[in-house]
Formats: C-alpha cells, structure tokens, sequence
C-alpha cells in the first residue's frame, strides 16, 4: 500500500495497480493501514484517483463513494482523504460545486483535522480550480492569499522542486487569477513557475489547464502563433492520454478562441470574405487529418448532411474549392 502510494508522488501512476494487487494478495485479516479504519477503503480510494480511466470519471467515483461507505461503516465519517478523493473525483467528472463545497469544509478545518502539509497543498490546488472552473471568483479570491502562502512555506522549506508537484495548481491559479484581473506581467510569471511545477509532477489535469490558462494569456498579449503552439501541445496530451470530459472541452475552447481571434484579423484584413463561425471552426480544425466527413459527423454529433453544409460554407468563406485548399488557406491566416 505504501509503495502504491508512493508511485503515485512520482509520476508512476503505472505502478499503483500492481502495488495495490499485491497488497490484496497478501491481505490478512487482521491487516491495517495507518489511518484507515477500513484497508479495502484505503486501496479503492488509491484505485479510484489513480488507475481509472479518466475519460470514464463515473468509474472513479464510484469506487470513492464506496470507500467513503466503508470508513463510515468502519466508524469513521467524512474521514478526510477519501472525501478530498471523492471530491477530486467529483471535479474530473465536471461536478465542480460538489467538488469545491467538500474540498473547501476540509481547508477551512485542516489544523483540526490531521492532514499531511502534502495533502493540504494539493487539496487547495484542486479546490481553487474547481472555483474557477464553476465561476466561484469570489471564493477564489478568499482563498488564494491563504493558498499560496501556505504554498510558498512548502517551497522555502522543501526546495521548489519538492515542493512543486503540490503547489503546481495553487500557482496556476495565483496566474490565472492576475490574468483575470488584468495584471498580465505578473501572471505571465506565475503560469510559467506553475507550468514548470505541473511538468515536476506528471498531473495530466494540472499540465493542460496550465496550458490552455497561458495560451490564454499568450492571446491575450498579442502573440498568437505563441497561443497556437501551447495548444498544439494540449491538444496532443488529450488525443493521446484519457483525460477528463470536461478538459477535453476546455482545449476545445481554447482553440476556437484562438481560431475567433485569428478569424477576425483575417476578416480585418480583407483576407476572409466572412468570419467564421465556431462550428465550422471545430470542422475546419479537423480537416488536416484523414478523418471523412461521416466520422467528422460523428466525432461531433452531426449527420453528414450537416457537416457537406458546413463544408460548403466553410469553402465560400476562405474562398477555395475543396478540402485541401481549405486546410492551406487555414493555414496561411493562422486559423489552424
């Protein structure tokens, strides 16, 4: 249980299941984990955070719902790590208020509650990006100055590269809030130390949303083929890992804000005869790829007829006559 555990500090995720099998193998019955009342509770909480797939979050919460149901028929309710593990699995399953009012109850009380400075710091992380992520800025405000003070004593006292792997989230946010708020040099600094800290970490989740918040910011600045190359990026970490529905979509997001602002300056520029529209942006995006239109259709629940008009309209506008030119003329105005 303890080298499960462990993997799952150093990016060896991999690991955790065949740790977590040997462990049940070996189970005796008077077997105990320090603080679990309920060992099988311990290994689902370990199964349902870190061997699922996280583009299917249903399944984790339901092994984090069942290993809260054995410690609190065990004797102890609400015991924090299964909780802030369910909450996390809450997050990943695009439950965010849930998510958040769990994760906060324990950060308002963790110096009665005896969590790990580890846990604390990654608990805030989670908890400020499940605020953002359901428009809870004012909350977020509250606890960002405690967060990442909290954060900076880990730092100062661990060393940055210890101590970035649980302060990752709380720094992006520190950067995604200055951005929010206007102050774009001091986010610029903030989301490059969380995207490094993310990086240290191998936390999937954190490494995207770092991502997508600078190319945010990148956009936001003026550097737009800057913004196009960190999505490049997202966009292959969520093509080929399992990643949570909803960061899936907020790549998607991020690329049609980056499509919408190249679009206008083409438009601008008299090099469009339209602006295009977000739909025929998502269609135009997958143009370069061998995918037929059906499988576009279906990729992005459309009938086929939809997707010839939208093929149509999306030819009219670049003022080419087919596929290939599209994809060239996309190219050329930055839209892809």
């Amino acid at each position: 249980m303890s080298l499960a555990y462990v993997a799952t500090t150093c990016g060896m995720e991999a690991r955790v299941e065949h740790w977590l099998d040997v462990s049940v193998r070996n189970r005796k019955s008077d077997s105990v984990v320090a603080g679990w009342s309920s060992m099988r509770a311990a290994e689902l909480s370990l199964r349902g955070l870190f061997t699922t797939d996280r583009s299917h979050p249903e399944r984790a919460v339901a092994l984090l719902e069942e290993a809260v149901a054995l410690e609190a028929a065990a004797g102890t309710p609400d015991h924090p790590i299964a909780m802030i593990g369910l909450a996390e699995a809450y997050g990943l399953a695009g439950r965010f208020e849930e998510a958040a009012d769990i994760i906060a109850r324990f950060w308002r009380e963790r110096n009665r509650i005896p969590l790990s400075t580890s846990i604390a710091l990654r608990a805030a992380g989670q908890l400020a990006l499940f605020l953002e992520a359901s428009g809870s800025s004012h909350e977020l405000d509250r606890l960002l100055p405690e967060a990442t003070a909290a954060a900076t004593a880990a730092e100062n006292s661990w060393g940055s590269a210890a101590a970035g792997p649980v302060t990752a989230m709380i720094r992006i946010m520190e950067g995604r809030r200055s951005y929010e708020r206007g102050e774009l040099a001091a986010a610029e600094g903030e989301l490059a130390r969380g995207l490094w800290f993310a990086e240290l970490s191998h936390h999937t989740l954190w490494l995207v949303s770092a991502i997508v918040f600078t190319a945010d910011l990148q956009l936001g600045t003026g550097d737009r083929h800057g913004a196009r190359d960190a999505l490049v990026r997202a966009r292959e970490v969520v093509d080929t890992e399992h990643v949570s529905p909803f960061l899936v979509a907020w790549v998607a997001a991020a690329e049609n804000r980056i499509g919408r602002s190249a679009a206008r300056s083409a438009t601008r520029a008299g090099e469009l005869f339209e602006e295009l529209t977000d739909r025929e942006l998502s269609i135009l995006r997958m143009l370069p790829g061998t995918a037929t239109q059906r499988e576009i259709g279906a990729t992005l629940f459309l009938s086929i007829n939809t997707v010839k008009g939208y093929n149509k309209s999306l030819y009219r506008k670049l003022g080419v006559g087919g596929r290939q030119e599209a994809v060239q003329a996309a190219r050329q105005f930055g839209l892809i």
